[in-house]
Order: structure tokens, then sequence, then C-alpha cells
């Protein structure tokens, strides 16, 4: 079947999002509506695309159809648990619908209060019936116990029937030591020598006679056991279902009529997901034409277009054409057939995506002539087929409310001629019914658009200007260009070429006028481009400034609140230490007035003099006061990871680390221990420069020596005198040049003296080495990082 205009996908989009059998049976036998249908059909997808936004909206997925089984049930019938299960969740379906008889949107909750109460008969089957379709134990008082009993007895048989193999095979009467099945019965392998020795029935034999399979007395009374209670439970687990069917046949009539609701109420949802999931609104219906604003093509949303532009068409009396012209892909052909789209989705009940819609009330006839009518097996060109589309375009236009849609009217021959087959259709069409939407690239039908009385033209414009793109015009009229197109397109240039020698002087101009253009948009391109990356450069620059201003305000913060602290507690000693001299001076005081008036001349010169020196301590004690560092500011703050230059000799380094005032730089493999006063930071001329020195530096540090990691060789010299160094540090070298790697030496701090030894040691002693002080994550001056070479 012909399907021009791709309608299918709709069909096929509804069909997907519906949730049971019954609502994709009704989308696809009754598709089309009008009158009071039509009108609940729209209400309901607009209620269904609001309640869907809802989180305690019901579900209404139901996978099988089982109106075969309520038939069966009608005419006496028993269900088998499975048939019981799917009855079971089509009441739960039909259970959980119930409460939206309470929304307040009546084309729903009409529905849902014409629904049948099946909560006793939900209650019965979910405790009789499992998700599985099989029966529960609790179907009866008794199915668990008979089902019990069976169970018990079938062990009983198995073990009976292992008891006796093992038996019988250590007696040396079996053929082989397993048990087997006949006819539902445990059998032994016996050899038929022994078949007569302990009784039984022998129910087979082999191939060969060397064996029969018996089943030995002691296990027919246990098999009898076992096939009783198995009837016992056929027999409870039959009348189950006789009344489980029984209790479904009440109600089989009423769940076939509301089957018929359930899916009339599947089908608006699906046609409410499509009004939610595109932005439907309902068309108002009247018989002055067409008005749709903000329309966006359905077939383009259904093809998953990221971004579709919205059209806006408008068609009313006495107008009955509509003529768009305008440049190949400019959005002619989206404009006609989102058109027709609205048509189709207005009469079948579906909310249009569009801001505004007004059209015919349904029913009507839609006519698309769209696409290539050539047909090899009838002989028909392109251009016959066309014309046949055409006639029977025509014979639609004469029904009332009638929509034909006609892409490149009479295209496809020689354009004078096509022109006028084009002309001549049209005014046929205008005084007919149909309402009629055509696109051309024939300047005649142009014109007659703008003059006939029944006749309207519009137009699309340049698709590269974003303003204008793909938006359809009233009342102009628009060029085809194909020269301009074919450049765009970026055909080859001999193409173009020998092309231009068959145009006429003024096309010539344009021709040279268009790759002249051409040219210079490929220059603004290129430039665009390069500022583009300028731009992006600037911007990363900008976060990493942004950053770094942020960490010093967080570093002056920090800064700030330490000094507060120290300040504080400085008063708070100072305070105590003041306390203490004065108290010492009030006692020294006291003594040397003591020691005066008890002659001690040189005591009390001593005695004064040891207060002079009270009272200039306390003077001392008295000026403490704590000097705020001033913060470097921004421009000039050396962090860890610049590029730092020394003021002296201008060598550049990268800065590892900071120790007070002191920074640890890598300048070329080696590590330099300067002040921060020495250093100033050596800015790159952009960020990816700076990148590539860091990258440098670090490489060339990986060069020399990298930082050691946890499993680095050590050597602890803590402890050890001096010149009992040496030797420890030589056969620690001597490791070093069988590992081939990097390794620590902890000398320690303390009074210095290890650590001269050991570095003297690494300078002066027979060994090629590098070497350089430790980092805070290796151990800081405490360490001494070390690499052999050579």
């Amino acid at each position: 079947m012909s399907d021009p205009l791709h309608l299918s996908r709709l069909s096929t989009w509804l069909n997907d999002h519906a949730s049971t059998p019954f609502g994709r049976e009704q989308l696809k036998d009754k598709p089309l509506a009008e009158g009071v249908e039509l009108e609940r059909r729209l209400e309901a997808a607009v209620a269904w695309a609001e309640l869907l936004g809802l989180d305690d909206t019901p579900g209404l997925y139901l996978e099988a159809d089982c109106r075969p089984s309520l038939d069966r049930v009608r005419r006496g019938g028993q269900l088998d648990p499975s048939q019981l299960n799917e009855v079971k969740q089509l009441t739960r379906v039909l259970t959980d619908l119930r409460p939206l008889n309470n929304t307040p949107h009546a084309s729903v909750s009409g529905l849902a209060s014409a629904l049948g109460d099946y909560e006793d008969l939900l209650v019965r089957l979910e405790a009789s019936v499992g998700p599985a379709g099989d029966l529960l134990d609790g179907a009866s008082a008794e199915l668990g116990t008979l089902r019990a009993r069976h169970e018990s007895a079938k062990r009983r048989y198995a073990e009976l029937a292992d008891d006796l193999r093992d038996t019988l095979h250590s007696e040396g009467h079996l053929s082989d030591r397993y048990v087997t099945q006949r006819d539902d019965r445990h059998v032994l392998p016996v050899k038929a020598a022994s078949k007569r020795q302990f009784g039984g029935v022998v129910h087979d034999a082999s191939r060969s006679g060397k064996t029969a399979y018996v089943e030995p007395a002691q296990l027919i009374e246990a098999g009898a056991q076992v096939r009783k209670t198995e009837d016992a439970v056929r027999a409870e687990e039959q009348r189950i279902l006789k009344r489980l069917s029984s209790l479904v046949a009440t109600h089989a009539t009423e769940l076939g009529d509301d089957i018929r609701i359930l899916g009339t109420l599947d089908a608006d949802r699906a046609r409410g997901a499509f009004s939610r999931t595109f932005d439907g609104v309902a068309p108002r219906f009247h018989e002055r034409g067409i008005r749709l604003q903000a329309l966006r093509p359905p077939a383009l949303l259904l093809a998953g277009l990221e971004r579709v532009v919205p059209v806006d068409m408008t068609l009313e009396a006495p107008t009955r054409v509509l003529i768009i012209s305008g440049p190949n892909g400019g959005g002619k052909s989206v404009a006609l057939t989102a058109c027709a789209w609205a048509f189709e989705l207005a009469r079948r009940g579906v909310p249009i995506p569009a801001q505004h819609a007004e059209l015919p009330a349904p029913p009507y006839a839609v006519a698309a002539v769209v696409g290539d009518a050539a047909d090899d097996r009838a002989a028909h060109s392109t251009f016959s087929g066309h014309l046949e589309s055409l006639q029977r375009a025509l014979e639609v236009a004469d029904q009332e409310r009638s929509l034909i849609v006609i892409d490149e009217i009479a295209s496809g021959t020689e354009p004078t001629a096509g022109s006028a087959i084009a002309c001549g259709f049209l005014e046929c069409l205008a005084e007919r019914n149909a309402l009629v939407v055509t696109t051309t690239h024939y300047d005649p039908v142009k014109q007659l658009g703008l003059q006939h009385p029944k006749m309207r033209a519009a137009a699309v414009r340049d698709r590269r200007d974003p303003e204008v793109a793909f938006r359809l015009f009233i009342d102009e009229v628009g060029g085809s260009h194909p020269i301009k197109l074919a450049v765009d397109l970026g055909l080859p240039d001999d193409v173009i070429a020998r092309a231009r020698h068959h145009l006429d002087p003024e096309r010539r101009a344009e021709l040279d006028q268009l790759k002249a253009q051409q040219s210079e948009a490929t220059q603004l391109e290129r430039l665009r481009q390069e500022l583009r990356a300028e731009r992006q450069e600037l911007s990363e620059r900008h976060d990493e400034l942004v950053a770094q201003r942020a960490r010093l305000e967080a570093q002056e913060a920090k800064r700030q609140r330490a000094y507060e602290r120290d300040k504080e507690r400085l008063q708070q000693l100072k305070g105590e230490r003041l306390a203490q001299i004065d108290a010492l001076r009030s006692e020294l005081s006291e003594t040397i007035k003591a020691l005066r008036s008890q002659g001690g001349a040189d005591a009390a010169k001593a005695g004064d003099r040891l207060f002079g020196q009270v009272n200039d301590l306390r003077q001392s004690a008295q000026a403490l006061e704590l000097t705020k560092e001033e913060s470097a500011a921004p421009a000039t703050t050396i962090q860890v990871g610049d590029t730092v230059r020394l003021f002296s000799g201008g060598n550049t380094g990268v800065v590892q680390e900071f120790r007070g005032n002191q920074a640890v730089v890598l300048i070329e493999g080696k590590v330099f221990h300067l002040s921060r006063k020495q250093l100033q930071r050596a800015e790159s001329s952009s960020p990816r420069q700076a990148r590539r020195a860091q990258r440098k530096a670090n490489k060339a540090a990986n060069q020399t020596i990298a930082v050691t990691d946890a499993s680095a060789p050590t050597l602890d010299l803590r402890g050890l005198r001096p010149f009992e160094a040496e030797a420890r540090i030589d056969r620690f070298l001597q490791q070093l040049v069988d590992a081939d790697c990097a390794g620590r030496v902890i000398h320690g701090i303390g009074t210095g003296a290890l650590r001269k030894k050991t570095l003297r040691y690494l300078s002066e002693g027979p060994w090629n080495v590098a070497f350089r002080g430790g980092f805070s994550t290796e151990g800081a001056d405490g360490v001494t990082v070390v690499r052999v070479e050579g």
C-alpha cells in the first residue's frame, strides 16, 4: 500500500506505546474518528498527557489476550493455571484503573467508573495462582497438606530404592549400581540369574538378556503409596481449577465488556503519550480553512531530529490554494507534509505538536502527490505517473473537506509546458471544494499565486541564515537559485567551470559573484575558527587565573587566621611571663632591702645589679610583638609547579616544594635549595607554552633523580658515629648499582655531623653519584636521595 507521507511511522509509534493487546487492536481497527468520538479522543489525550506526569498514575501493562479463556468458561470449560494467571493479571489492571474515576477529567473518569468491581475475584486468584502460572499451596485448605504427603512418599520411595540398590549390589545381584525407571516405577538392573531370588516384578530386560529391570517386592508398596498421594493431589487440583473457573465464569461477560473499555483507555493513553512527548495541542475545528502556528513537523519529530524549526501556515476563505516557492533545501516539502500530518493527527484524535491549530472538522480526505510516481511495470515515466496522481487528486477535490498536497507540481518535464499544465491544474482545483498546498519552482505558477483571487503565495528563504531558515513567509515568492545550491554543495570546480559556459551573461556574472562570495566565506570561516581557538585559550587562561586567585585568597585567609591565633597566644604568654617577672622583682626587692638593713653592702650591690637585669628582662618581654608577614601580590606569588627565573644568571627551573623561606628548585635536572628572594616568576607567553615547559622540566627531572617511592632501598645511619658511616654508605652504593635505582640515606638532623660526613663522602668518594636533599614526602633535611651514575 502506497504511503507517500510515511504515516506508518505514526501508527508504529502509537502501537509501540500502547500497553495492552486491546489498545493496539483499537488503534489498528479504528484509527479515525469524527463527531463526538473525535472530541472525546482529543479530550482524553490531553487528560492522559497530564496524568502521565503524575507519580501515582496506574500502569496498564498487559501482555496476554485472555478473551479466548473467557469464551471457554462461558461455554462451561475449565481453565488451566496459566489461563487463570492471565485472568488474574487482567483483573489486577482493571482494579488498579478504578481509582481514575476520581480524576477531574471526565473523558477518563467516565470510562473508569464504568469498570466492574473485581476485588474479591482478584484476592481469590492471587491466593490460588502464582506469577508463573502454577497453583499455590494455599489454593485450598487441603492442597498444601496433600502435596507435602506426596513429597514425603516420593522421598521414602527413593530412599528405599537407594538402600536396596546398595544392599543388592554388595550381594552381587546387580549388573551395575544405579536406580532407573520403567513406567514411572523405580527398578534395579538385576543380573538375569538373580531375578527370581528376591521376588518383585520384571518390567524390562536388556537386549543382550543379561540384565533384567526388576521392581523388588519391597518397593511395590512404597510405589503404590506414591501413586495414591499423587492421585489425591491431582484430584484436589482439578477441584480447585473447576471452582476457580466457575468463579471466573460468573464475571466473564462483565470482563469482556471491560476489556473494550480497557482497550479504549489504552488507546487514549498512547495518544496522550504522543501529546506529552511532543507538546501537542487539541485542534479547534471550523470551516474557514487552515491556521497553524508554530507547527513542528511531526515526521521530523518521529525521526528523532534534535532541532526542528516550527512552521506557520494560514489558508483561509476565500483562498483555496497555497503555492510555496523558494530554494532547494529551504523547507518547502517539509512545510507541505507537516500540514498533511496535522490533518492526519486531527482525524485520529491525536493532539498536534503546535502552539495553535485550527482545521476543518473531519471527516475529510487527504490526498498526497509526493515522491517519484514512475512505474516500470506499467511503462510509466516519472511525469506520466505524476499526471495520473494529479488526476486522482482532482477526483478527491470534489469531496467536501478534503486536503490535497502536491510536491513540485507538474515537475519532471520541459519547464514551459510543465508550468502551463501546473497552472491549469491549480485553477481547476481552486474551483473545487478542496484545500490545496503545493510547491513549485515555476515562475508562472509563482505569479499565479500572487494574482489569482483564490490563491496565495508563500516562500522559504536562504536556509544558511539562522534568522529565516526553514520558516514560511506569506505573500512572497522565492527564487530557486540552483546555481547557488550547486556552489554551496561544493560540486567539483571543473563541473562548475563547464556549466558556466552554458549560462547567459547575467547568470554567468551571478555564478562568478557566488564563487567570490564562497571564497570569502571560506576565509571568514578559517578566521572564525582561529578566533574560536584563541578565545578558548584565553578562556582557559582566565580559568587558571581565577583558580589561582581563589587559592591565594584561601592561603591569605589561612595565614590571617594563623596570625590572629599566634598573636592571641603571644599576648597570653607575655602576660604570664610579665606576671612572673613582677613577682620575682618584688621578691628580689624585698631581699635587697633585708640585705641592706643587715649591712651587707656587697650583697646589696649584687642584688641591685640583679634587679636591673630583671627590669631589662621585663622591658624586653613587654616589647615582644608578632610581626605579620606581608602576603605577596597575586601576580608575583610563586607556587609549587611554577616556572621561576634566578635574579642572578637568569637560569630557569621548576619549583618542587617549599621549606619555610627556602624553595626546592629543579634546574636542568639538578636540585637547588634557594631563597624565595632569589627567584622571580617566569611568565610563559601562553598556557600551552607553560605546560610544555613544565613537561620539559619534569622530563629532565625524571632523567636524573626521580621522587623515590616507599619501596626504594634505604640506609639508616642514625645512631652511628661519623667514621662508622663510610663503610655502610659504600656497601649501600654497591646495592644501588646492582638494583639500578635511587635510594635514600637517612642520617637525621641532630648535630649535623652525620649529614656532613655523608655529603662529603658522596662528593669526594670513589663513586660517581648524583644526590639531592629529600623532599618533604621523603624525610626532608634528615634524608639524602642518591643514585649511582656510570
